[in-house]
């Protein structure tokens, strides 16, 4: 998988998570206030008192967060929402992903793959001395989408951006390629 192609979840911003798929506000600011410094709950997020006081109790991390799965730490966010229905991330799907709730996992049997943010976001920072920007050739729409504001707009554009790197020769060579081809 490359992850170039995801956002980061330690430097992603609120309107960014918003954009994700099945993204609630509560939850945004429940992962950006895991990930920052102070005990002082941010909108409608949580801070350390919530998950020390837990039957089964823990810190919260307020730092950056050292694997993807530590997302499954934070208050509310649930292993359907994390894996989507690819619970095995082969990024297929299989039979017991399009079956309803006839085996693990539930899924709506619509035939059609939904993907959990495990798809859309990384933890890992590029190498020393590089910049860390997604990989405009391999993100995903729903990564382009939170990236241009989660909107029906960004959706439009994440398309766009979609059809010009899959049409063009060599992809998107730099970001200009997309103003100077009237893309964005």
């Amino acid at each position: 998988v490359d992850e170039a192609s995801k956002l980061n979840i330690n430097v992603v911003t609120k309107d960014q998570l918003m954009g994700l798929p099945y993204m609630l506000e509560e939850i945004a600011d429940a992962i950006i206030d895991w990930r920052d410094a102070d005990d002082m709950p941010s909108g409608a997020g949580v801070e350390g008192g919530y998950y020390e006081g837990l039957e089964f109790g823990y810190r919260a991390r307020n730092g950056p967060l050292r694997t993807i799965r530590e997302l499954l730490m934070i208050k509310d966010v649930t292993e359907d929402l994390f894996y989507g229905e690819d619970t095995n991330f082969n990024g297929q799907l299989d039979y017991n992903e399009r079956d309803g709730d006839e085996t693990p996992p539930n899924d709506d049997g619509d035939d059609e793959l939904d993907l959990g943010w495990i798809s859309y976001l990384t933890c890992y920072t590029p190498e020393e001395g590089t910049n860390a920007k997604v990989n405009l050739n391999t993100a995903p729409e729903a990564v382009l989408t939170a990236l241009l504001g989660g909107d029906e707009d960004a959706t439009v554009k994440a398309l766009e951006i979609i059809n010009f790197r899959e049409t063009s020769e060599n992809g998107i060579e730099q970001p200009s390629d997309l103003t100077d081809n009237r893309v964005m």
